[in-house]
């Protein structure tokens, strides 16, 4: 019967190849292994390929972030009543109205879909206690 299993090679150590064989082998990486990974990963990258740069409109990863960092997580819907309270008459004949038992948040009129989900999600939220009963 032959043994299937492989000799190992000896680690190449200080290149990023041995950091590898280091993790492939689950051991420890040496030092010299480390630091030839972390000039690896500190070397400058090429400029991105037309085609990245197309998809982004021309844009880099920084300004793509830049960019988005200060918009809100949900934009706001621009129809007319969506998000008022349910105490008052149905803005637009299309309005559900979203109520959640338990929930601070009182029911509100919102647009089919996606607003009426966002509605939805924040008065589930607002239907979690804050604080634990029987404690004080």
């Amino acid at each position: 019967m032959s043994s299937r299993a492989r000799a190992q090679e000896p680690i190449e150590h200080g290149t990023v190849r041995g950091w590898r064989q280091h993790n492939r082998r689950h051991e420890p990486a040496c030092l010299p292994c480390i630091e030839a990974k972390r000039t690896d990963n500190n070397a400058p990258r090429p400029p991105a390929s037309t085609s990245k740069l197309g998809w982004n409109e021309g844009r880099t990863t920084r300004e793509i972030t830049l960019s988005t960092q200060n918009s809100p997580v949900v934009a706001l819907c621009t129809v007319d009543g969506c998000g008022t309270e349910a105490t008052k008459p149905r803005p637009a004949p299309h309005m559900v109205t979203v109520s959640v038992r338990g929930s601070s948040e009182p029911p509100r009129w919102y647009c089919p879909g996606r607003c009426r989900a966002i509605g939805k999600a924040l008065a589930d939220i607002r239907a979690i206690p804050t604080t634990r009963e029987g404690t004080a």
